[in-house]
């Protein structure tokens, strides 16, 4: 493990590995604009060698040969579920039903397609960020912006743990 980064720890990403933050969600329904938000935020980081974003309003076939080409792939989105934390990491096990609609697919499906396809697994995450209020609007709710907040600044000390492990420096900590 390298830095201090509290997500370091679950995501376990390697310094060779080739990173996607992938933003989910519609900032016109309120809470549901959390993954956009984050990337648009991101967006303002200079991101470590090979690390890289993308935003979309759902999930769709497509998406499993843009994953085939990282390690390690993180989806960020608001959720529904309710926690303790700001914010929850689950890993993502391919789900090799593969079923098409006019819907939204799963991470799982884009993960079994992309394995299917591309013979590519990278290792998946999904980051889920609670929210509250999902109707018509662009205001987050107070929890939800407090939480798409505090998951901001855990990848920014992610991406600075990398940042400063990619220029060999050494990091000063301060007790």
């Amino acid at each position: 493990m390298i830095g201090r980064s509290q997500l370091q720890q679950q995501l376990q990403i390697l310094s060779s590995d080739r990173v996607l933050f992938y933003g989910i969600g519609n900032e016109g329904r309120q809470d549901d604009g959390a993954g956009i938000t984050l990337i648009s935020a991101l967006e303002q980081f200079p991101l470590p060698s090979g690390w890289d974003l993308d935003a979309n309003y759902q999930l769709n076939a497509e998406v499993a040969l843009q994953i085939s080409e990282y390690d390690v792939v993180i989806f960020l989105d608001a959720s529904r579920k309710q926690v303790e934390a700001p914010f929850y990491i689950e890993k993502i096990s391919p789900d090799n039903r593969i079923a098409f609609s006019t819907h939204a697919m799963s991470a799982a499906s884009i993960l079994g397609l992309c394995e299917k396809l591309y013979s590519s697994s990278p290792r998946c995450f999904w980051i889920g960020v609670p929210g509250l209020s999902w109707e018509f609007g662009e205001m987050m709710s107070e929890e939800a912006e407090r939480n798409t907040k505090c998951l901001l600044n855990e990848i920014s000390i992610l991406i600075n743990d990398f940042d400063v492990q990619a220029r060999g420096l050494t990091r000063r900590t301060h007790a």
